[in-house]
């Protein structure tokens, strides 16, 4: 214990390196003389509401100090002993002081994960102040705050401990200056120093900050209190109830006190600034930065900048590392040689780019980096914040594996409580500053989507065939994906159903026979041979394979791929009817398959909007100016490119999760429904219900659709099973075999 009360009082020493004695003796003199004077001013009384208001607001489970009071026993004292507070804190501010009992703290420390605990270093110290002192302290600070907001005492640049403002918004004042440097037409680089401060609140110079003060023209009583709230300080270390000796503290501003944060910010109010370069201040994390296209005139602005402030370092005691304080080139192409040497006279082709001249405080070199850490985002030389979402995603992983226990399908924790826990430690980590980064490549931004599909997916144990999409919904998550990549194929879904409508020859032929078979065979006989199959292969497979693949072709009518590779002009009319008869279909054989229907509300908007509407504009423009047709080639393109994005967006969505096996079983299952079902359509035709070419635009409009935009909500766990099935060879072979037969059955233009 010993060794651990002398490292925290000699972390509270103000610091004597580099220290100018001339000015500190003036100052240490000056403020002596002043506060001799007797005060000329006087403060607003307390009053008990405000006594009171200060009470409620505390928090009640906050650790006691040394006085063993507790914020739950204030908040219990009736009106008279508030009165009496009242008056006790009127008399202290009258008279100058703050009492010597309120001025003590208790001392724990917090061990460090992964730390040796035979170490000192390896415990956090945690400061706990009395009650009654905390809260004269809360009085104390809205006096002080009134008079800096009233004349405007605070510069701009800081963003610390201040109302509306953040540490996110500081680092997005910084990378907005650069990127738009870096996003003009020619270039402009950007350098930042970011300075590394020691112990910034343990060590602040008392007397410097009482000087500092009294020039803002503090008022004298409130200067008075705070030099005595800051004098003749001390502390016990406390371990397992048994308190060691009190130690004095001769410098710094009081941990987990109100009133510390604003009187740091007001010690380095007049931190020195120029009108070239830009600075940005959260407390005591510092940054100066310079945008120029000239690396000469960058480096003697950043230099003649550092040398200013370490000069003001210097004078106001403030202890700096520069070989720990960070400097960074922001540019685009090539990193800088960011090795210490003159810069190349030229630039030869296959050389690494000139090399920065390092800059110096203290005759130390302040060393050059490709990234730094400023607020908690990794800014990366480049602004690709590749660096920040590794490291974020990987922080986003380990918590995700920490959690694993009470998220997992056998934790007895609600769903409800499983995503409270996900958004309150996993998605901050995530998501906090993502403004600043929003602007970063998707393929980078996509790992954070990957995290949360798998925190989805192990809450509620859901099997591979089911899609993220109806997990966000079940959970109610919202993407953090700018735009899911479901909705990439939305616009040439509309562009098909616009070529359809242009190629539309007016009046449209509502073929009433062929409607009513399409509808009764898509329905009624393709779930009854369904039975049938299921009934054969459910025991060769897992029965969820199945009823998903079943659920997926009962439950979603093709309406885009029968109009892209159908040739016949009654496609549409079939494709309309059959998608209203699905409105009733569909609900009633969701209640088969898991015992209640969905709404369909969200897929009847987004087939209005992606594909009832440009069919209509294509409609009109055909009707304005003609109809035109299109080529085979270009319809089976567009079949394909739509192939080709719903088959990368369901490997994207069974997330490596899928067996061999089930994927052979589902190539068996639907192989077999796809043969069947065409079979059925050639019975019609033989049986003379109606001709050839009307049986192959039936066995188009009734296949399922090989993916769901925006379709059904899944409400069992058996939904979406065929999100594999655009890219099985069964299925495109027997696509192609229809579309071919019905282009061959075509009559020859003349």
């Amino acid at each position: 214990m010993q060794t651990i009360l002398l490292a925290l009082q000699e972390q509270c020493t103000t610091s004597t390196q580099h220290a100018d004695p001339e000015h500190t003796e003036f100052v240490d003199r000056e403020v002596e003389r002043r506060a001799s004077l007797p005060p000329s001013d006087a403060l607003p009384p307390i009053t008990t509401s405000e006594v009171k208001e200060a009470i409620d607001s505390l928090q009640p489970r906050k650790a006691p100090g040394s006085d063993g009071i507790r914020n739950r026993a204030l908040k219990l004292l009736p009106a008279q002993l508030i009165t009496m507070l009242a008056t006790i804190l009127n008399a202290a501010m009258t008279n100058c002081i703050f009492p010597a009992a309120w001025r003590e703290a208790d001392v724990i420390g917090i061990h460090k994960p992964g730390k040796p605990k035979n170490e000192t270093a390896s415990y956090r110290p945690i400061s706990l102040l009395p009650a009654i002192g905390k809260l004269y302290e809360r009085l104390l600070r809205k006096r002080l705050w009134d008079f800096v907001s009233a004349n405007k005492i605070l510069i701009d640049e800081q963003f610390g401990f201040r109302a509306r403002h953040s540490c996110v918004h500081q680092v997005h004042r910084l990378t907005e200056h650069i990127l738009l440097g870096l996003n003009r037409r020619k270039p402009i680089p950007t350098g930042a120093l970011f300075f590394d401060i020691a112990k910034a609140f343990d060590k602040v110079w008392h007397n410097g900050l009482i000087y500092k003060l009294y020039n803002m023209g503090v008022p004298d009583r409130l200067v008075l209190i705070i030099r005595d709230y800051l004098s003749n300080r001390s502390f016990r270390y406390r371990v397992e109830g048994t308190r060691s000796r009190p130690r004095h503290v001769t410098a710094g501003v009081p941990q987990g006190s109100a009133l510390s944060p604003l009187l740091f910010s007001l010690y380095i109010n007049d931190i020195p600034r120029s009108p070239e370069t830009h600075l940005a201040l959260f407390a005591d994390d510092t940054a100066i930065y310079y945008s120029c296209r000239k690396k000469a005139l960058l480096h003697r602005r950043l230099q003649t900048a550092a040398t200013t402030m370490g000069q003001w370092f210097r004078k106001w005691r403030i202890d700096i590392n520069p070989t720990k304080s960070t400097a960074v080139l922001f540019k685009r192409g090539r990193p800088p040689n960011t090795t210490l040497s003159i810069p190349l006279p030229t630039r030869r082709v296959n050389t690494p780019a000139p090399a920065v001249r390092p800059i110096t405080m203290y005759d130390q070199p302040i060393p050059w980096a490709p990234k730094v850490k400023y607020l908690g985002v990794t800014l990366d030389s480049r602004m690709t914040f590749r660096p920040h979402i590794k490291t974020v995603r990987d922080r986003a992983a380990f918590i995700l594996g920490r959690l694993y226990p009470m998220i997992c399908r056998r934790s007895k924790m609600s769903l409800r409580n499983k995503v409270t826990l996900y958004k309150t430690c996993i998605r901050p980590v995530m998501t906090y500053a993502s403004v600043v980064f929003a602007h970063a490549a998707r393929i980078h931004l996509k790992s954070f989507q990957i995290i949360q599909s798998r925190f989805c997916r192990i809450a509620v144990g859901a099997p591979w065939f089911v899609r993220n999409v109806d997990l966000h919904d079940d959970l109610d998550l919202e993407s953090i994906s700018i735009i899911h990549t479901e909705y990439t194929s939305y616009l040439l879904l509309s562009y098909i159903y616009y070529l359809a409508g242009r190629q539309t020859v007016l009046p449209i032929k509502l073929p009433t026979t062929v409607i009513l078979i399409t509808c009764v065979h898509t329905h009624i006989v393709i779930p009854c041979i369904h039975v049938v199959i299921v009934s054969a292969i459910r025991d060769l497979t897992d029965i969820g394979i199945v009823k998903g693949a079943l659920y997926s072709s009962v439950g979603a009518p093709t309406m885009w791929l029968s109009i892209t590779l159908s040739d016949s002009d009654a496609a549409a009319a079939v494709v309309a009817f059959n998608y209203v008869a699905s409105l009733v279909a569909i609900p009633l054989s969701l209640f088969i398959l898991c015992g209640h229907p969905s709404k369909p509300e969200t897929k009847v908007l987004v087939t209005v909007v992606s594909a009832v509407a440009p069919y209509a504009i294509g409609v009109y423009h055909a009707k304005r100016h003609g109809s035109t047709k299109r080529s085979a080639t270009e319809a089976r393109a567009y079949a394909l490119v739509l192939l080709y994005v719903e088959c990368c967006q369901y490997f994207d969505n069974a997330g490596g999760v899928m067996k061999v096996f089930d994927l052979f079983a589902i190539i068996l299952l639907v192989f077999t429904c796809l043969l069947t079902s065409t079979t059925a359509c050639w019975a019609y035709a033989r049986c003379g219900l109606i001709d050839g070419e009307h049986s192959r635009t039936i066995a188009l409009c009734s296949m399922s659709k090989s993916i769901e935009f925006a379709s059904w909500r899944s409400q069992c766990a058996i939904s979406g099973a065929s999100m594999m099935l655009a890219a099985l060879p069964a299925r495109a072979l027997v696509l192609a075999v229809i579309s071919d037969g019905e282009r061959a059955s075509s009559p020859a233009p003349e």
